[in-house]
């Protein structure tokens, strides 16, 4: 019968194609219908094994088209921590001429501890996130930081990206994304992750630049 790895793998290429295959079937009803959302929210639900996300994630009328485009211009990205910048598609983005940004590295020298250094290095970030793609996978705060910059006159980016899980603040922030007029998408409630923000930029990378 031969090992383990004969026995249940698959070359690479089947193994994506078979997944999609299955993860539409399983969940089908609770995805987007427009072409570009649905292609989104099958990558974010194949990035984390799980077909009951689908209903929890929430994309905006536009949203992805908006990110497109402001790929294929060339935008900015922003990410809350290095986790997500590094599972970006990098070959796409250089094709493309997108720069990435992480938050931790603007964070200035004489921050407040008492604050998450995500949220100063957000704040910090949103001055050149005009037109771009801010993409928040882990810190709730980021996203509250960035929402606080928004609301005081900053130029808003393109779209954001907004997945950062877990019982503080995390619900509260997206719930603050959802009420504002900025594109985004993301995933409500507690749940969420980096893994599911890297599918989102890297699928709208795939629809920016097919190949």
């Amino acid at each position: 019968m031969g090992g383990l790895l004969q026995r249940y793998a698959l070359p690479p290429e089947e193994i994506e194609h078979q997944s999609m295959r299955r993860v539409s079937s399983l969940c089908r009803g609770a995805l987007p219908s427009e072409p570009s959302e649905q292609a989104v929210a099958l990558r974010m639900v194949y990035s984390v094994g799980d077909p009951t996300i689908a209903s929890l994630v929430k994309i905006s009328p536009g949203a992805a088209r908006a990110g497109v485009m402001a790929l294929r211009a060339g935008a900015p990205l922003g990410v809350d921590v290095r986790m997500v910048g590094a599972g970006l598609d990098r070959k796409r983005l250089e094709s493309l001429g997108c720069p990435v940004y992480c938050a931790l590295d603007m964070v200035p020298p004489d921050y407040d501890p008492n604050i998450p250094r995500t949220a100063h290095g957000m704040a910090a970030l949103s001055g050149h996130m005009s037109g771009g793609v801010a993409v928040i996978g882990t810190a709730p705060t980021a996203l509250l930081a960035l929402l606080d910059a928004l609301d005081g006159g900053a130029a808003p980016p393109a779209l954001i990206i907004a997945t950062p899980p877990g019982f503080i603040a995390a619900t509260e922030s997206k719930q603050e994304l959802a009420l504002r007029k900025v594109p985004y998408i993301l995933v409500r409630g507690t749940h969420g992750g980096a893994a599911m923000a890297v599918a989102a930029v890297n699928a709208l990378l795939r629809l920016a630049l097919p190949s």
